[in-house]
């Protein structure tokens, strides 16, 4: 579970501080706690504050994230009260982007915070999730206000194309697959899409369903078929996600890479893959599939055929038949081994 935050009710915050006041206790940090932090790093409390002013204000901090992060008069004011969530984020961003992992691995305040959000990943027994929850524990506020963004932006439906198999399962770069992949918020991870993959294999349409995690700029995904009790060949997905203006949405081309294997998974190949968002007036069954939350892993199949049967969705040009050949790049798993 994660931790309330100070002010909904007194009963929430008595469990709050107790917690928190708790691990305070067994890390050894005082209540002063900025005092004992300068001390135990060699520095000045003035020198300290200033350090960290800068480090809020360096390009070592996302903008985004900046906002989220106390100010320089919060910061003024580190040492006079309990340390609340934000702070603890911010102080440990802090001390790992400006310390060696030596120097403070024996602070109090280091201890301190990584035993709050450790605390959160027990529950865990993915390191994945564990991470995740960590994050969401630390930078809350941050994801709940991108969610709105991250659905105007990155969600919908689009057109994937790729490089076309012969039926001898070798690449073809006379024409491409046209495939259609959907992008939907998880409920559980705010740092986390769903995303539904209805991609070609030889002469016949598979699902594949993954995830993809939100960096800056970037969506990296791994892809696997839901119908198989063993995972085969599963792919990986990366997609430059940063779009010029918002207002260009409606119609932009997403680039990005796949990684798999071929059919006898005795090769790595990987190719670049091109994705067209399509328009509201060119879903199918309008009533039926309108919106995003409508489209879920028991009717995207059945979504995602009705719009390639329906739709004008062609985008092959020879410049973009030269540009997928030139950069497919293939191995065999067992000659990457001779390779100096």
């Amino acid at each position: 579970m994660f931790y309330p935050r100070l002010g909904k009710n007194k009963k929430s915050n008595v469990t709050y501080m107790t917690s928190r006041q708790n691990i305070a206790k067994q890390a050894g940090l005082d209540s002063n706690w900025l005092q004992q932090l300068a001390g135990e790093l060699g520095v000045g409390e003035r020198t300290l504050r200033t350090q960290m002013k800068d480090f809020r204000a360096s390009n070592r901090v996302p903008e985004q994230i900046r906002t989220f992060y106390p100010t320089e008069r919060g910061i003024e004011m580190f040492g006079s009260a309990f340390p609340q969530i934000h702070t603890i984020d911010f102080v440990l961003s802090f001390l790992s982007s400006s310390f060696e992992e030596a120097k403070i691995e024996g602070v109090a305040f280091h201890k301190f915070g990584k035993a709050v959000v450790d605390q959160s990943r027990r529950r865990h027994i993915l390191s994945v999730t564990k991470s995740l929850d960590a994050e969401n524990l630390r930078r809350k506020e941050y994801w709940e206000a991108r969610q709105s963004h991250i659905e105007e932006v990155l969600c919908g439906t689009y057109v994937l194309f790729r490089p076309s198999l012969t039926v001898s399962g070798d690449k073809s770069f006379k024409k491409v697959y046209t495939e259609i992949m959907h992008i939907r918020l998880n409920e559980e991870f705010p740092q986390v899409l769903q995303a539904y993959w209805r991609r070609w294999t030889q002469n016949k349409k598979i699902f594949y369903t993954g995830n993809f995690f939100i960096s800056t700029n970037f969506l990296y995904g791994t892809f696997v078929n839901r119908s198989s009790d063993e995972v085969l060949k599963p792919v990986n997905i990366n997609i430059l996600s940063k779009h010029a203006q918002k207002s260009d949405l409606q119609q932009f081309v997403l680039t990005g890479s796949l990684t798999g294997t071929d059919f006898s998974q005795e090769k790595i190949i990987h190719y670049p893959i091109a994705l067209k968002r399509t328009l509201p007036r060119q879903l199918p069954d309008h009533e039926r599939f309108l919106g995003i939350d409508k489209i879920n892993d028991t009717n995207f199949c059945e979504f995602s055929d009705a719009l390639l049967d329906t739709t004008d969705v062609s985008f092959e040009t020879d410049e973009m038949l030269e540009f997928i050949k030139g950069h497919h790049v293939e191995f065999g798993a067992l000659a990457l081994n001779n390779l100096k």
